[in-house]
């Protein structure tokens, strides 16, 4: 889908941002979400765009538009390529573009398996987790700092080329997945 105008011209002004969103979780108070946000990013020189997701996170909150960009809807595979780092609920889709777009991701988990993506990022050195309950603004800044470390950034970088590397990679794990199947005979032969 690529990205509106406005928000391309706003990236180009400036330093790749950290990208921001909690995608369909519930925050419990939005406007106190981006305030923290828009201070943690201030104290440590960042931009940053928030993704409003169906938290509704607001920009009207938004003291700084040259520093916070709050949109409502974003195509990952064009944005976050455009940016420097990524802090997000840690779902499998949200978690799978940050890694293509070799972004170092700090994962607030709120259910089920985000914990799990967060811990593996942190576990391969390409991120750092917490419980999005968990999440304040000494929280914020101390992963944003990890997540700037040369290691981390480094790390995540070669996660992303990595899993990148691999053209075609739907058609071969159906081939995989077939050759399996016919070596055992569960599927007809000829």
């Amino acid at each position: 889908s690529g990205l509106d105008a406005d928000l391309a011209a706003w990236l180009d002004a400036g330093d790749p941002p950290a990208y921001f969103g909690f995608g369909s979780m519930a925050v419990p108070d939005p406007a106190a979400t981006v305030g923290m946000v828009e201070r943690v990013v201030r104290e440590v020189g960042l931009r940053a765009v928030v993704n409003s997701g169906w938290a509704g996170l607001p920009s009207d909150v938004v003291t700084n538009p040259n520093r916070v960009r709050v949109v409502r809807a974003v195509d990952h595979t064009t944005l976050l390529p455009r940016c420097r780092l990524a802090v997000h609920h840690g779902g499998s889709g949200t978690t799978g573009a940050t890694v293509r777009a070799g972004l170092p991701t700090m994962v607030c988990s709120v259910m089920v398996d985000q914990a799990m993506w967060g811990d593996r990022l942190r576990r391969v050195g390409a991120g750092v987790h917490m419980r999005f309950t968990d999440l304040d603004e000494v929280g914020l800044r101390t992963g944003l700092a990890r997540l700037l470390t040369r290691d981390v950034t480094g790390r995540a970088r070669e996660l992303g080329r990595a899993i990148t590397v691999e053209r075609d990679a739907t058609a071969r794990a159906a081939d995989i997945v077939l050759a399996h199947a016919l070596s055992r005979a569960v599927l007809p032969r000829g």
